[in-house]
């Protein structure tokens, strides 16, 4: 805490008005930086350890269901009230501004309408496409205290106007946002968010150019954004050292070509697509898209957020009331949370007050809503035992006096050992094969059934060889085959060794060969 240090936090009038002494040599009173030090120093003594966790950036904060906002260097109730900043239950530490404060100018009704038509004039392949993206900028603005923000994922072809779109919700946020080209890197994420909450807008995320290790540590912070925690900062260690930051106020990304995103990123992202206007029709123009004009969309940007800002019981509420609407419907609980916010984010932008049971249903009715799309979702336990069963290694079998070697599926060797034709020494040859692998075909004399006992131990080579450059290299094997039906552990001498194994029914679907089907085929003239 040196001179210069003290007058550009504190600010050198503040510090010459109350920290100064007489200097003799000087004959004036000059500020003195070791008594406004040591002041600190005490002060800092008496508040304890620091707990990052307490830590308020500027950004909303809800307090016993009331919102604060942190302006960065004042903080209010949305009703106007200011709040004490004594340390204590919350620090609040000052920094940049929200780009508005309390006495900007709410945004009338007009210009939030001229807003919605701006993005309505964006070519999306559904009505749904600019609610999701409307409601996604409500709730970017709250941020960490609505429950669950969902990463939205704009997708469409160049030239169809995504960048267009993206540079209109930056400028709307304006410090509450942040926009790269590209998967930045943790350490970028990390400097943005250290003193702020601020949305993550990403373009030109391309499959095509993003390293699968990169992509793997930005799908790691994208999952910090979706779920309202109580510890509203995060701890990375970046550089060598511990950094501490606030999680994303939203996330959304923009591309050509997506690259795929693992389980739990795409379980909590929702997916618009955007088109090319129609050959020979208009294209979308509006003097608010115009790059001069970046002027009046950062001061539109601010009186809408101050808007907002009376509007979160609206939000919270219809949030509510929403995702108990769409469980009623049959919609899945994550499915749920992902629509809801951006929903209610959308009645906060639009209405002042809680809309009716009737409107809330002609929303969902518009953005397809009411009905429940039946997915078929690929179980972990079904896709690891179909990739044990389709890899293909070396088997020999005796033919004509002789070991002739020969490259098949598992699945086709187990169906080969199940088969009636077989002789007994010849599947025996074909079970100790497989043993190598930590595989072994078994008959249950109880149920007359056969059964399949897969080595789960970390220590067997040869699954550890099946199971390279798959999820399940560094274990987690036992747990995703014993969510299969009818799986149980057990203990079996497989290979010569008494192992750890789970054992599992071997149905006839997964051994018998694949059907080629019937394909629909014009008939011959």
């Amino acid at each position: 805490m040196n001179e210069n240090t003290l007058r550009a936090v504190v600010g050198s009038k503040y510090c010459h008005d109350h920290y100064a002494e007489y200097d003799t040599k000087l004959e004036k009173e000059v500020f003195s930086p070791e008594i406004l030090a040591e002041i600190i120093r005490n002060e800092c003594d008496g508040l304890g350890r620091v707990d990052l966790s307490k830590i308020r950036s500027p950004g909303f904060y809800v307090d016993a269901g009331k919102l604060l906002v942190h302006f960065g260097n004042e903080v209010y109730q949305s009703n106007g009230e200011p709040v004490d900043t004594t340390p204590g239950a919350a620090i609040y530490e000052s920094g940049p501004g929200l780009g508005f404060s309390f006495d900007t100018p709410a945004a009338t009704q007009e210009e939030v309408q001229r807003l919605e038509e701006v993005i309505k004039g964006f070519n999306f392949q559904t009505s749904f496409g600019s609610v999701a993206v409307l409601g996604w900028f409500a709730t970017a603005v709250f941020g960490a205290v609505v429950d669950n923000r969902p990463i939205l994922a704009v997708t469409a072809e160049s030239g169809s106007g995504k960048t267009t779109l993206i540079n209109l919700l930056n400028g709307m946020l304006g410090p509450q946002a942040f926009l790269r080209d590209g998967i930045p890197t943790t350490a970028q994420v990390i400097h943005e968010l250290e003193n702020r909450s601020a949305a993550l807008l990403v373009d030109e995320l391309e499959a095509r150019d993003t390293p699968k290790q990169s992509l793997k540590e930005f799908l790691k912070l994208l999952r910090t954004s979706f779920t309202n925690s109580k510890d509203a900062r995060f701890t990375r260690v970046c550089g060598g050292r511990m950094r501490s930051f606030n999680a994303p106020a939203g996330i959304l990304v923009a591309g050509i070509a997506l690259p795929v995103f693992d389980g739990p990123a795409e379980s909590r992202t929702v997916k618009i697509q955007m088109q090319m206007p129609s050959e020979g029709g208009p294209r979308m123009s509006n003097p608010l898209l115009a790059s001069s004009n970046s002027d009046k969309i950062i001061e539109l940007g601010a009186r809408i957020r101050r808007l907002l800002m009376g509007r979160w019981d609206v939000l919270a509420s219809t949030q509510k009331v929403v995702r108990g609407m769409l469980v009623g419907l049959g919609h899945e609980a994550r499915a749920a949370d992902l629509y809801s916010p951006l929903i209610a984010g959308y009645v906060a932008l639009t209405s002042e007050e809680l809309p009716s049971q009737e409107w809330l249903t002609a929303i969902l009715e518009e953005c397809q809503l009411t009905t429940v799309e039946v997915k078929n979702v690929q179980r972990d336990g079904d896709v690891c035992l179909s990739l044990l069963l389709n890899r293909r290694v070396d088997f020999y079998e005796e033919v004509g006096g002789k070991a002739v070697k020969s490259q098949r599926r598992i699945r086709d060797v187990i169906g080969r050992i199940m088969s009636s034709d077989l002789d007994d020494e010849m599947r025996r040859a074909l079970i100790r094969q497989l043993e190598k692998f930590g595989l072994r075909p078994m008959w249950a004399k109880t149920t007359s059934k056969w059964k399949l006992v897969v080595a789960t131990s970390d220590t067997n080579r040869g699954m550890g060889l099946l199971m390279q450059g798959t999820s399940w290299s560094s274990g987690g094997l036992k747990d995703v085959l014993l969510r299969l039906p009818g799986a149980v552990v057990g203990q079996q001498r497989v290979d010569g060794m008494s192992q750890k194994v789970v054992e599992l029914c071997l149905r006839e679907d997964l051994i018998s060969p694949d059907s080629d089907g019937e394909y629909e085929l014009p008939e011959a003239a």
